[in-house]
């Protein structure tokens, strides 16, 4: 019981999120799951490629080169949603029907299963956001900033997510962006 009480906000949001992602799973199936996962690592891919020369191209625009961490953090968001965003939209249209044919039991917990899979790179992925975000210079919210490194700093999944989850977090730890390679 005590360990429910040492819970942050930010652990319980996680915990939702990944409990979805297992519903959805269940209720999609594998092969859409297995999409699900590959859109999410290319995503993660794309966005670490991209962040820094869409960063300097945004801020360019009349922000100032003070402006650019910011627009990095801002284009890493950008880049991860709109490729994983466009994946997920491009697979569902090419493949309306996924689910194995004859097979709905053994789809649900297949699907259920790559779901939990899906849903952990999901909270990996939205986890390393907020900490690159708590990693980034901002100094017209700096509160915000140091709010958003505490609650990571604070949450009782996240060392969960780092060791318990191990490889998938190895997977994606070399797409990490730069503030954040080498941290925990």
């Amino acid at each position: 019981m005590d360990a429910v009480l040492r819970l942050q906000p930010l652990d319980y949001v996680l915990a939702l999120l990944w409990a979805g992602t297992v519903g959805i799973g269940v209720r999609t199936g594998v092969v859409r799951q297995v999409i699900f996962v590959v859109a999410l690592y290319l995503a993660a891919i794309a966005a670490s490629q991209l962040y820094k020369p869409a960063g300097i191209g945004l801020s360019n625009f009349g922000f100032g080169r003070g402006a650019i961490p910011m627009a990095q953090w801002f284009s890493y968001v950008f880049v991860f949603l709109a490729i994983f965003g466009a994946v997920t939209i491009l697979s569902k249209r090419m493949y309306p029907h996924t689910a194995l044919a004859g097979r709905r039991r053994t789809d649900a917990l297949l699907g259920g299963i790559a779901g939990a899979l899906a849903g952990l790179l999901l909270v990996i992925q939205i986890v390393t956001v907020i900490r690159f975000y708590g990693a980034t210079p901002n100094v017209d919210n700096e509160g915000g900033r140091l709010s958003a490194a505490q609650q990571v700093q604070r949450s009782q999944l996240v060392p969960v997510l780092q060791f318990g989850s191990a490889p998938l977090w190895g997977l994606l730890a070399p797409w990490f962006p730069d503030p954040l390679r080498g941290v925990g």
